[in-house]
């Protein structure tokens, strides 16, 4: 394979697969750090065909007897027409697939309902070959006629194999600087079984940049469609103008920051081929903007960083060594220290026999970063920060002394964490340029009392991050950084407005019903006083939602004491037995000059065991009647009182009035009954009413409840005189 052909399916391998090996890798050679790949019975080959020639691709199958074996061969000219040569020399195309059992389809763009990825999933004419079961293994030649196609066309073959023979590469590190090592782990597996024996390389290839020769120069717009009533899909090819030497295949990678929120583009990277000296080419693929009907996107505003495949290092890799102590245990393992800085891509190949004796060759491929000397720590250092006034600590300020080697925007993000457990991390973005630069992180004083515990606390996790518009590396870190000075809760400045912690929890029974209607939470608080908004709600441990609450009242200034009332019923229906949590609580109060001061905390109470069957579900309504049974002499009058216990959840009870015989009013002060309220019924006879027993029944109607009461009324004769 020539280098110009080998460059190409480096930068096919880097756009298919985004791989993630998490413990695929042994320990001893994966080390902290590490990237991670998925472990995929995958192979790959590519070749350049000219116009009006036949080049063939060599591809060792090895499928299982169920079969389901999927070919992917992807031509950059829908004019090469595809045959695939068994073992046997039998010759198979198109029109004779079906023959041999084998599922034949042309496609011009990969769709995304494929069950499998593919090198160039965006764009390309693939022909796609599935085998069924019964085909031998063995080598199978992959032969690509260009008679009749317009020009030179890139073939690239993926091989997706149904036996349990896997591979993976993973890379020690995703970015590292100019001169540091990188160990490149490849795991090649039968099953969960290693295979030992096996072949296995790595060819190392850097993405050089050529901006400054090469450039997008223009689009042309494609097509244009609705995606739904709000937003619209623009698609284009984009021109590359090579105003240098004569370049191969060429990769432009897209700046994701340079197009605003809510704008998409379906290609964050486009490929293009050759391209001579002085010269202009158009990108094999497409890529879309979806953008909303009022905000189109000129895609003259994208910016792109162009680059070249490099010269490739050939890395050969073994089953035991510095890297992989243990042999036969499926890894193999070599190392390579880049020279140049930019993004590599790792290739790895291997072949030999499954645990069964059947030949195989598998691809896998990884990716790092490696960047030019960015920046450094040079010292890390803490300082309590009061207020001259009061004497309190207003603030920690964390200051980072950094070298910096490369101007450009970067981020200092540091934690820390208390003896508890409890821990902050804060972040500062700062544009660096060469040379000692200062960097400065405060963690407020009302964050670290959320701590809840004295100091001192560990400074650690110490990362210095460069921002590039096309990649984000890290310059720097430091795991331990060292301890704070010591400080005292109580000497922080908590702020205008904060809970003092003085908390209680108790039920509430209204009448006397033996269960609690309600819960009762008093928290203490501190603030500017005024007429004050509270709210929180009450979960249980796991933060499921049970009920909230919310109330405006006057404050006075300095400390008070703030009160929630969940309802009762709420808590029994949660069915929960343990304690309860107040989460989310916010206190707003008006501040100096009409500004509003809050304060919010989460977590902000936990509160002793309580048992659901404490709290009333309200079983036979939480409304009462007296009397329940009474008489009446034609021409007067009897009161029944409606009495309601405990707190609405919702809205207030409706009450309605039926059964009353002709001759007997029944009025009503109030249609509606309130939280805690009384209402009274009259009930007058009139002389048009037969005298006698009558059933009157009264309904009450609630969101969470429906009581109907019967209430007995006997009506007799006015004696006579």
């Amino acid at each position: 394979m020539s280098a110009h052909v080998g460059r190409w399916m480096f930068l096919c391998l880097a756009g298919m697969l985004s791989l993630s090996l998490g413990n695929s890798l042994r320990a001893q050679s994966a080390p902290s750090g590490a990237d991670s790949a998925a472990l995929i019975p995958f192979d790959q080959r590519q070749a350049r065909v000219e116009q009006g020639a036949t080049v063939s691709l060599s591809m060792t199958l090895d499928p299982s007897s169920a079969g389901g074996d999927v070919l992917d061969i992807a031509v950059t000219d829908p004019g090469v027409v595809i045959t695939l040569v068994t073992p046997a020399q039998a010759a198979i195309t198109a029109s004779t697939a079906a023959n041999y059992g084998i599922t034949w389809s042309n496609l011009s763009i990969a769709p995304d309902s494929l069950p499998f990825p593919t090198p160039l999933n965006k764009f390309g004419n693939h022909t796609v070959i599935a085998l069924p079961a019964g085909f031998s293994p063995g080598t199978y030649q992959i032969s690509a006629d260009a008679a009749a196609a317009a020009g030179s066309s890139i073939v690239s073959t993926s091989y997706f194999s149904s036996s349990a023979v896997v591979a993976a590469l993973s890379a020690s590190s995703k970015t590292l600087a100019v001169g540091d090592q990188v160990v490149l782990g490849g795991l090649i597996l039968d099953a969960d079984t290693p295979i030992a024996g096996a072949n296995a390389s790595v060819s190392v290839m850097p993405e050089i940049n050529i901006g400054s020769q090469a450039s997008i120069s223009g689009y042309t717009l494609i097509s244009s469609a609705a995606v739904d009533s709000a937003r619209i899909a623009d698609t284009y090819t984009a021109t590359l103008t090579n105003n240098g030497p004569q370049a191969g295949l060429i990769t432009a990678r897209l700046n994701t920051f340079s197009f605003p929120i809510g704008v998409d583009v379906s290609e964050s990277a486009l490929a293009f081929a050759s391209v001579g000296a002085n010269t202009a080419v158009q990108s094999i693929q497409s890529f879309t903007i979806t953008h909303g009907n009022s905000t189109p996107l000129d895609p003259n505003s994208l910016q792109w960083q162009v680059s070249a495949p490099g010269a490739v290092t050939q890395i050969a890799l073994t089953d035991s060594g510095p890297y992989d102590t243990q042999s036969g245990d499926g890894v193999y393992s070599g190392a390579f220290t880049p020279t140049t800085p930019g993004r590599y891509v790792a290739l790895l190949t291997t072949t030999g026999n499954s645990n069964s004796g059947v030949p195989f060759s598998r691809t896998a491929v990884s990716t790092f970063t490696v960047t030019a000397p960015l920046a450094s720590f040079s010292s890390i250092q803490s300082v309590w920060q009061t207020d001259p006034a009061s004497g309190l600590v207003e603030q920690l300020a964390v200051t980072a002394t950094v070298s910096v080697q490369t101007a450009g925007n970067y981020e200092f993000s540091i934690s820390l964490k208390a003896s508890n457990g409890s821990s902050l991390l804060q972040k500062v973005p700062a544009n660096l340029g060469i040379g000692g630069q200062t960097l400065i992180i405060a963690f407020p004083a009302n964050k670290l009392y959320e701590l809840g515990v004295d100091g001192s606390y560990q400074l650690q996790t110490a990362q210095l991050w460069f921002n590039d518009p096309f990649d984000r590396a890290l310059a720097d870190s430091r795991d331990q950084v060292g301890p704070t000075p010591a400080v005292q809760l109580t000497s922080f400045d908590r702020g205008p407005i904060y809970l003092t912690g003085q908390n209680a929890a108790s039920g509430v029974t209204n009448a006397g019903t033996g269960s609690f209607d309600s819960l009762q939470i008093s928290m203490g608080v501190f603030t500017s006083g005024g007429y004050c908004r509270w709210e929180g709600n009450l979960e249980d441990v796991a933060g499921n939602l049970i009920d909230g609450f919310s109330k405006y009242d006057t404050l006075p200034a300095g400390t008070g004491l703030i009160q929630f009332h969940f309802d009762g019923q709420k808590i029994a229906q949660a069915g929960i037995n343990g304690p309860l949590v107040v989460d989310r609580v916010t206190v707003s109060c008006p501040g100096a000059g009409g500004l509003g001061e809050q304060s919010f905390q989460t977590q902000a109470f936990q509160t002793q065991t309580f048992s659901s069957a404490q709290f009333s579900n309200y079983s036979n309504g939480p409304v009462t009647f007296a009397p329940a049974a009474a008489s009446v002499v034609i021409g007067s009058s009897t009161d029944v009182q409606i009495t309601h216990i405990g707190p609405l959840s919702a809205s207030d009870i409706t009450l309605t009035v039926s059964g009353a015989p002709s001759g007997v009013a029944a009025q009503l002060d109030f249609a509606d009954l309130c939280a805690n309220c009384v209402v009274k019924m009259t009930l007058t006879a009139s002389s048009a009413v037969v005298p006698g027993l009558y059933p009157i029944t009264i309904q009450a109607s609630g969101a969470s409840f429906n009581q109907t009461f019967t209430y007995a009324l006997t009506v007799t004769q006015n004696p006579s005189p």
